[in-house]
C-alpha cells in the first residue's frame, strides 16, 4: 500500500507542479452523453505530434500518433459533426501496448503518446470546443508481465491476481460462454486482476476517480466488462464520477443487458454488440430485417438512448472489408445516427478505410492527408438532422420492415433504410404511413426536391441505387 501511495503522490505532485487546477467541470452523465456523437479514435494511430510515420497495422508496434496530433485535428473531427472523441487508455503500457490495453503503470501516463500537459492541454482543447472526452480505462486486467508482477502499479504481488486454478490448461479462456473462465482466466495470456481482493477493488477505484477528476475527462471506456464480475460494477462506476461505456462483448441480448441493468446505479451504457450483429445480418448477409425487428423488440435494455451504436469497431473487421458497398455503409450510418442510442464512429470510416480483422484495422489515419470524403459530408448531413429534430430525447419506435427496407419513426422523423446496394436501379415500395393523410412530407437527406402528399395512409418510396431516406412533414401541411 505504501509503494502505491508514493506513486500516487507523486502523480499529484507533477500535477502541481504543472499548476493543473481542477476548475470544477461538472461531472457529465448520461443525459450529456446522448446528445453526443462520439468518434473513437486509437490514439497512436490518428495524428502525428511531427512528422507521420510510416506504419503497418501487421507490425503491431507505436507508430507514432499522440495527443498533441488529436489537438491539431480537432477541426478535422468537428467538420463532421463530432461532438465527443472516445481515446486509447492514457495509462503506462508494457512495451507495444499502442492500443492501450495493456497497462503497466496505473499512475503514469503513456509518454508515447506525450506528456501529462499534453494530455492535460487536449483536454483543455476538447472543452473550448465543447468536445466531451471518453477514456479507456482498463480494470480487468495488466500488459503481458506472465507472471513478474514486480513492475506493475500497483498491482505487484500474486495475492492481486487470479490464481488459475479454475482454469483450463495455461490459465487461457477455453469456453467464451464460461462465465466464471471469463471473469478468472488469461484474456489473450494477460494476467487477470481479482477483484475479490479488497486491495485489487479498492485501488481500481482510487485509480478510476483520480483519473476522471486530474484530467477532468468526460466519460470512461470501460474494456472487457462482462469479464469483471457484476457485483464489483457499481463500485467502479460510482467512483469514476462520470458517465460509462462498458464493452460486453456478447451478441446475446438477455446476457448483454444484465451490465446495464444489473447494477443499482443503472446509468452506465453497453457499447451494443447485440444491434452490430443484427446489422451484419440484415444488410450485409440479407437475412431479412426481422433480425432488426427482434432488436428493436426486445425490452431488456432499461435505457436504448444511452447505448453505444457502431459498425466499425478496434475489435472488428472494418465494414468495407466484409462489404465493400459504400451505399449499405451508409444506409448502415443512417440508423446509427437518426435511431436511438449514440452513435459511436470509429476513425478512418470517414476516409473508407478497409482493414480486416485486427490489427489490420488500426490504419494510420494520416495516409487519407485528411482529406473530405464523401463519407464525410455524409456523416455530416446526418449528423445535422439527429440534431435539429433532437433524436436523442425521444424513445424511436419501429414502424415496418420487409426483406429490403425497414423504417423507424423518432420524434416526427420517419425513416426508411434498404439492403438492396448500390446496384439495385430504381425500386419502389407503397409503405404504411405514419403520417395522416394530406400531409406534405420530404425527404430531409436528398440533395433535391423529393417532397409527395400522404394518400391512402402510405408513402411511396422509391430507392435509387439504394439511398436511404428521411421524411418530416412541412410546416405548412
Amino acid at each position: 500500500m505504501m509503494g502505491y501511495m508514493t506513486a500516487a503522490a507523486r502523480l499529484i505532485v507533477v500535477a502541481a507542479v504543472l499548476l493543473v487546477v481542477v476548475n470544477g467541470v461538472q461531472a457529465k452523465s448520461s443525459t450529456d452523453w446522448k446528445k453526443r456523437i462520439v468518434y473513437r479514435i486509437v490514439t497512436d494511430r490518428f495524428g502525428s505530434g511531427g512528422n507521420p510515420m510510416d506504419c503497418d497495422p501487421s507490425q503491431e508496434r507505436y507508430c507514432g500518433g499522440t495527443w498533441a496530433g488529436i489537438q491539431k485535428r480537432l477541426g478535422y473531427i468537428q467538420s463532421m459533426g463530432f461532438d465527443a472523441i472516445w481515446i486509447s487508455s492514457v495509462t503506462s503500457n508494457t512495451k507495444n501496448g499502442y492500443h492501450g490495453y495493456w497497462p503497466l503503470d496505473y499512475t503514469q501516463v503513456n509518454t508515447n503518446f506525450g506528456t501529462a500537459t499534453d494530455l492535460l492541454n487536449l483536454m483543455a482543447a476538447c472543452h473550448a470546443k465543447d468536445i466531451l472526452v471518453m477514456v479507456d480505462f482498463i480494470p480487468n486486467n495488466v500488459g503481458p508481465v506472465n507472471y513478474s508482477f514486480t513492475s506493475v502499479v500497483p498491482f505487484n504481488d500474486p495475492s492481486h491476481y487470479h490464481s488459475c486454478d479454475s482454469c483450463p490448461t495455461g490459465c487461457a479462456v477455453g469456453n467464451w460462454l464460461d462465465q466464471t473462465q471469463l471473469e478468472n482466466c488469461r484474456l489473450g495470456g494477460l494476467p487477470d486482476l481479482n477483484q475479490t481482493n479488497p486491495y485489487v477493488l479498492d485501488q481500481t477505484k482510487s485509480l478510476i476517480g483520480s483519473l476522471t477528476k486530474t484530467y477532468e475527462i468526460d466519460g470512461v471506456g470501460l474494456a472487457n466488462f462482462n469479464s469483471v464480475p457484476l457485483t464489483y460494477w457499481d463500485d467502479i462506476i460510482e467512483a469514476s464520477t462520470t458517465y460509462c461505456l462498458s464493452d460486453v462483448n456478447s451478441t446475446n441480448i438477455t446476457y448483454a443487458v444484465q451490465y446495464q441493468n444489473g447494477g443499482t446505479l443503472k446509468v452506465n451504457g453497453v457499447l451494443n454488440h447485440v444491434l452490430y450483429q443484427a446489422l451484419l445480418n440484415s444488410f450485409v448477409y440479407k437475412k431479412s430485417f426481422s433480425y432488426m425487428n427482434t432488436y428493436a423488440s426486445a425490452l431488456y435494455w432499461s435505457d436504448k438512448t444511452i447505448e453505444g451504436n457502431f459498425i466499425d469497431n478496434i475489435d472488428f473487421p472494418r465494414f468495407l472489408s466484409i462489404d465493400p458497398d459504400v451505399e449499405i455503409l451508409k444506409n448502415i450510418l443512417a440508423y446509427l445516427y437518426l435511431a436511438s442510442g449514440i452513435p459511436v464512429i470509429y476513425y478512418g470510416t470517414e476516409q473508407g478505410f478497409s482493414g480486416g480483422a485486427p490489427p489490420m484495422n488500426q490504419e494510420p489515419l494520416w495516409t487519407s492527408d485528411y482529406n473530405t470524403t464523401d463519407l464525410m459530408n455524409w456523416m455530416y448531413k446526418l449528423s445535422v438532422v439527429r440534431k435539429q429534430v433532437q433524436v436523442f430525447g425521444h424513445s424511436c419506435v419501429q414502424q415496418s420492415y420487409s426483406t429490403n427496407y425497414y423504417t423507424w419513426i423518432c420524434n416526427a422523423l420517419f425513416v426508411v433504410v434498404t439492403n438492396l446496394g448500390s446496384n439495385s436501379g430504381t425500386v419502389t415500395y407503397s409503405i404504411n404511413s405514419p403520417f395522416t393523410n394530406g400531409k406534405v412530407i420530404c425527404n430531409v437527406l436528398s440533395e433535391t426536391p423529393d417532397c409527395q402528399q400522404v394518400t391512402q395512409s402510405k408513402v411511396v418510396v422509391s430507392f435509387v441505387n439504394g439511398r436511404c431516406k428521411a421524411f418530416l412533414a412541412t410546416v405548412s401541411s
